[in-house]
């Protein structure tokens, strides 16, 4: 359950605005953005992969009414219209073509090695998968232009890492960066907070983006391999390699 207490005003950049508009913006004034993924992604325990955009026709797609926009960005596919149903039909009519990047040789982690080679080692490699827990709630979040910079309406855990993470994404300083609950519980928004950001940014509109069933993640894979002093290193998001 989200704990709205640990978004500060310093957290969510109020302190830096001084707007004291609270309210989202009214649901005849939002666009509706869906997001079309990768096909998988993957920790290889060294980095996050997943597919590369190799190219992608966005003129079917553009035809449907009330698209206004398609972004793309990198690995980052935005479809941003009128009504969620206009967007998810529009993306059901792009034409994508992936590429799954090859698995990397390199078995070094910063020049260690990562399988242990001291002789008579107990070298055992394990392969964990798990999918992302359900939540009892859609993960929603809104995002809206205006000339001081990005409004987002989130429920998150991480506020101050989602500021900044908005903030590089859309090339803006923190303080342009303002993050407001949104009163959802149950439901972890950050993903859609930061497409909504992104197309928010590019259509110059508010834009609403809900994360539910239909676009759920897939299932993630981690391969473990024994190291003979394993690094103490946390695994790199994955944000930038899905963007």
């Amino acid at each position: 359950m989200t704990d709205h207490s640990a978004v500060s005003p310093v957290a969510s950049g109020l302190h830096t605005t001084g707007h004291h508009d609270l309210s989202p913006p009214l649901a005849g004034t939002i666009l509706h953005g869906v997001t079309v993924r990768p096909p998988a992604l993957h920790y290889d325990g060294i980095d996050w992969r997943s597919a590369q955009l190799h190219h992608i026709d966005t003129t079917a797609a553009l035809q449907v009414p009330g698209v206004t926009l398609v972004v793309v960005r990198g690995n980052f596919i935005g479809i941003i219209a009128s009504q969620l149903t206009q967007a998810r039909h529009a993306s059901a009519q792009l034409t994508v073509q992936w590429e799954t990047p090859a698995a990397p040789q390199d078995t070094t982690m910063n020049g260690k090695a990562l399988i242990a080679d001291k002789p008579g080692a107990n070298a055992v490699a394990q392969t964990y998968q798990w999918s992302p827990s359900a939540c009892s709630s859609a993960a929603w979040a809104i995002a809206r232009h205006e000339s001081s910079g990005l409004t987002v309406w989130a429920d998150t855990r991480y506020p101050d890492r989602l500021r900044a993470e908005i903030a590089a994404l859309c090339a803006l300083p923190l303080d342009a960066i303002r993050l407001l609950p949104t009163g959802t519980t149950g439901a972890e928004a950050y993903d859609a907070a930061v497409d909504a950001a992104l197309m928010a940014a590019e259509c110059k509109r508010a834009v609403k983006v809900v994360d539910d069933a239909p676009f759920a993640p897939t299932p993630l894979a981690l391969p473990c391999r024994p190291t003979a002093h394993p690094p103490a290193q946390t695994a790199p998001s994955p944000r930038l390699q899905k963007r």
